[in-house]
């Protein structure tokens, strides 16, 4: 297995990317780096920022590169990375390539539309702990996600509340936006063998099925 990988996971929002991939960082002994979470922390002292992401719009590329080469610099001593959300469009990734940092490949998660709608509707995070839960079930065209709950004695679901872009106009444009912008860099990687695609049917339960997948490209 290479120490030093760079592993891209691409998919629309909602369809468990973040969840499988700080997953999978700790089963691989990677590090876990995600763009949303980084452009949020950022959004904190940005009021221009924190407007854009609200609006579901797309930040500069410029910008997302930064912060993500900040973050591949900060703490890595020579371990692999799992990229969450990163890069999601060629210029993204040209970017990324001036850097001499580049993907050693992508998984792509291929989860329908209306799935990824149900579960980001159904996020929430307990105001109390800063834990991430999921109310909503799935079951359907083979799709089967039961909701992600905490024990109710640790977080009792009046401290739960919704991201702020988690409406659904706002859904929309992000997976508008996605779908745009990602189909040109999914081509890309598929062109040079450098794409995997993972259909996670059962949720996490399938992450013995990711993690097989993988390593085994990594081997």
């Amino acid at each position: 297995m290479s120490a030093g990988s760079i592993l891209a996971l691409i998919g629309p929002p909602g369809s468990g990317k973040g969840t499988y991939g700080s997953l999978l960082a700790r089963r691989l002994g990677f590090e876990f780096l995600s763009l949303g979470d980084v452009l949020r922390d950022a959004a904190m002292n940005n009021a221009g920022l924190r407007q854009v992401l609200k609006g579901g719009g797309l930040v500069d590329d410029l910008v997302a590169n930064g912060l993500v080469l900040d973050g591949l610099g900060q703490g890595r001593r020579g371990q692999g990375v799992v990229l969450d959300g990163f890069p999601r469009n060629r210029v993204q990734a040209d970017l990324l390539s001036r850097w001499d940092t580049s993907v050693s490949f992508a998984i792509q998660f291929d989860v329908p539309g209306d799935v990824c709608t149900t579960k980001l509707l159904g996020r929430r995070q307990c105001s109390n702990c800063g834990g991430n839960f999921n109310v909503a079930r799935v079951d359907r065209d083979g799709f089967v996600m039961p909701p992600m709950v905490p024990v109710e004695d640790c977080c009792p679901s009046p401290n739960w509340k919704k991201r702020d872009d988690d409406t659904s106009e706002t859904i929309q444009i992000r997976m508008n936006v996605y779908h745009q912008e990602t189909r040109p860099v999914l081509e890309f990687w598929s062109e040079q063998d450098k794409l995997l695609r993972f259909v996670p049917h059962r949720g996490i339960e399938d992450m013995d099925r990711l993690e097989k997948l993988v390593t085994t490209r990594l081997e």
